[in-house]
């Protein structure tokens, strides 16, 4: 019979390859979108699995982790083997282009749009939910793990606009902070310009009262510096004891602490608050993929009601697997985010993690390839910088929630867009000068 500590070291052992790789290869910093994608299995899949091993768990779990323990350790060490196979030819082998990032009229106008947009939209919810702020709620202790779900449907999710608003306050202050601050780092002349992209940004996330938002913050931050100090060729040993750095993860320590003792300041002592931070950041995630296993042993495979819809392309009715699963894990209402791994489960078992892992690592070398060619200001490493962040995400919040959500990538061509204009007008202006 396999013991936990047995199968967590198994599934340990198979990350190894990869850890080497960070501090033997002297060109790893020119790949992080490969990295942080690595990265992203190694936290946020394995080093937490042996939580879900042991079947301990500080929440209510309505089925036997134990009984689907070896299956979960499997895809925990298939996933990364596949990793290997498609990533490190392509990471050894590849000799990336020399970045010439440099600071352009088109990035500073590309942040002055993200912050006119995130302002509008903010003015625009605030005028819709009359002036009702979440963040408010959160710290008067209204807001709590009794209503929180309720509240949010009816304030965040349950809005009709609530697609439009989620990229004012979700996903464009983290591009617009991170851009930003690549601007700042180039040139620090600019500070007043970073410090009024950082208020702005910040507001807009902290606005939702989400641990989750602002977290996804400092994470997304920490991980522009890391892409701009890692163009220069800096080490990685050189990178973790970055002061700016450990400032920006002592920060997102310290904002989710204070997230847990707003919300249950009764029910907590300095170890359950530990434990409830180790699960919430380490554990949460494997026990989503654990219940994936046997959600899919008690009901079947969803096959493509699983996949969004797509008007005219997959006319099917889409199941809610986000609450379907939270309320088979935990036997409450709510929702669980699904890593990539649980998705490709759901939608066709073992047939789906043979086919979603190279498909989702082809997608993440497409994309470092693609930051090899972009020429325009700092776009390549802002573009980095993103991918870099939604590759740790698809261990987190799984596929759909990040590359192949509509948010996404309809937000990245908008921008697109406006800094190809932006350029051309840029250049039009210097022909026109001289």
């Amino acid at each position: 019979m396999t013991t936990p500590l047995l199968l967590y070291i198994t599934v340990i052992i198979a990350y190894i390859p990869g850890i080497i790789l960070l501090f033997i290869s002297k060109k790893i910093h020119k790949f992080p979108i490969l990295v942080f994608a690595f990265f992203g299995m190694l936290a946020f899949n394995a080093l937490g699995s042996i939580s879900t091993f042991s079947s301990s768990s500080i929440y209510r779990i309505n089925f036997d982790k134990y009984a689907v323990s070896d299956q979960l350790a499997l895809i925990l060490i298939v996933q990364i083997i596949i990793y290997y196979i498609f990533a490190a030819p392509y990471i050894i082998y590849r000799n990336p282009p020399a970045r010439l990032a440099k600071l352009t009229l088109t990035d500073l106008l590309l942040v002055l749009v993200g912050i006119v947009i995130i302002t509008a939209l903010g003015i625009k919810y605030f005028l819709e939910t009359d002036g009702y702020l979440l963040l408010f709620s959160t710290l008067d202790g209204s807001l709590d793990i009794n209503n929180s779900f309720s509240t949010r449907m009816k304030y965040i999710y349950g809005l009709k606009n609530w697609p439009i608003y989620n990229i004012g306050f979700v996903f464009l202050p983290i591009v617009i902070f991170s851009y930003a601050l690549l601007i700042y780092r180039f040139n620090r002349a600019y500070w007043p310009y970073f410090l009024l992209a950082a208020i702005i940004c910040f507001s807009a996330s902290l606005s939702m009262g989400s641990k989750a938002g602002l977290i996804s913050f400092v994470l997304s931050s920490g991980i522009t510096l890391i892409v701009h100090m890692g163009s220069d060729n800096k080490k990685l040993l050189t990178l973790v004891k970055n002061k700016v750095l450990i400032i920006f993860l002592l920060v997102g320590f310290f904002l989710l602490a204070l997230g847990y003792l707003w919300t249950t300041p009764d029910d907590l002592t300095i170890q359950s608050l530990l434990t409830r931070i180790w699960y919430r950041m380490f554990v949460a995630y494997p026990d989503t993929i654990a219940g994936a296993i046997s959600y899919v042993q008690e009901n079947g495979v969803l096959g493509v009601s699983m996949l969004p819809t797509i008007r005219g392309l997959l006319p099917h009715e889409q199941i809610n697997i986000s609450l379907e699963l939270h309320q088979f894990i935990a036997g409450s209402p709510g929702g669980a985010t699904l890593p990539y791994g649980s998705e490709a489960f759901l939608i066709a078992g073992w047939i789906g993690i043979a086919v979603a892992c190279p498909i989702v690592v082809l997608t993440l070398i497409f994309l470092q390839e693609t930051t090899f060619h972009l020429k325009i200001g700092l776009t390549s490493l802002a573009f980095s910088s993103l991918f870099s962040y939604l590759a740790v995400l698809l261990s987190t919040i799984g596929v759909f929630s990040t590359f192949f959500n509509l948010m996404y990538p309809g937000t990245l061509l908008i921008f697109a867009i406006i800094a190809v204009i932006t350029e051309h007008f840029r250049n039009l202006l210097i022909g026109y000068g001289r």
